[in-house]
């Protein structure tokens, strides 16, 4: 029996145009009313998720920033940080490498170069943090991050930066999080993670973990669920470590799903 569902947001919950299907917040209440717990795990800041945190009704422990920082009731819980060691080491290699990034602290976010996909994270943070451009004659060795986002569209060696970055660094994780995107984060840290550490927070075994996401960085969501659901659009490969594939959103999306796997008929709205 499923008892928790953690769910990503980012094309999940949300659809490529960043559009939340309103009829999924019936949805979780009549599953908080079965006695099935919901709550998410995403890529996003405090500051930019925790809006959905309110419309949904979610007072159990979440994750933000890729499972960097656990949260309740926007209340920091636990927080796993980039060692300030590696830190100025992984921004000056990444300026030297021409390769555009993002990344937030707890006083506003920092970019170097641009492309489109990183113009998007940066304009969902524009209204709630200010932005600072990174120079490459600085020092930042004293810069505090949870997780930093790189583009490699149209960088032809992205898997030998990947590896200088990490000789250079050990004690970080980078990965893929989807398409053209990667990021860094401190070492252990991942949605699979956090999403243990959830479930043990709420007394859950992994068989009564349902987690729901369509991209790279939610097959550690998988790995550590009873049953791992991807969205039907996600890449082939994210599709082969679930168990099970929810429809589009022009389909119903999760809201369809859950209705088809929790309720016997439609549920009032």
């Amino acid at each position: 029996m499923i008892k928790l569902i953690v769910c990503d947001v980012d094309g999940t919950l949300l659809d490529e145009a960043k559009h939340l299907d309103r009829k999924i917040i019936s949805t979780i209440a009549g599953l908080r009313r079965k006695g099935i717990r919901f709550t998410v795990a995403t890529g996003r800041n405090e500051a930019i998720v925790g809006s959905y945190i309110d419309q949904f009704g979610i007072d159990v422990p979440y994750a933000t920033d890729n499972g960097a920082n656990i949260w309740c009731r926007h209340q920091l819980l636990k927080s796993n940080s980039v060692e300030k060691a590696y830190t100025g080491q992984i921004i000056q290699t990444l300026i030297k490498a021409q390769i555009p990034f993002t990344f937030f602290d707890s006083s506003g976010g920092y970019s170097f170069g641009s492309s489109k996909k990183l113009q998007e994270i940066r304009k969902l943070f524009r209204s709630q943090l200010v932005m600072h451009r990174l120079s490459p004659s600085a020092d930042y060795s004293d810069v505090d991050f949870y997780k930093l986002t790189l583009d490699s569209a149209g960088f032809p060696e992205m898997e030998s930066l990947v590896r200088k970055v990490t000789a250079l660094c050990p004690k970080i994780a980078f990965n893929r999080s989807e398409d053209t995107l990667y990021t860094i984060t401190a070492e252990g840290t991942s949605k699979g993670q956090a999403l243990s550490l959830i479930a043990q927070q709420l007394n859950v075994h992994r068989h009564e973990v349902m987690s729901i996401g369509d991209n790279f960085n939610d097959i550690s969501m998988f790995e550590q669920s009873g049953i791992g659901v991807a969205m039907e659009h996600s890449d082939e490969w994210v599709k082969q470590q679930a168990d099970e594939v929810a429809p589009t959103h022009q389909s119903g999306g999760v809201n369809a799903y859950l209705i088809g796997k929790f309720f016997n008929s439609r549920i009032k709205e």
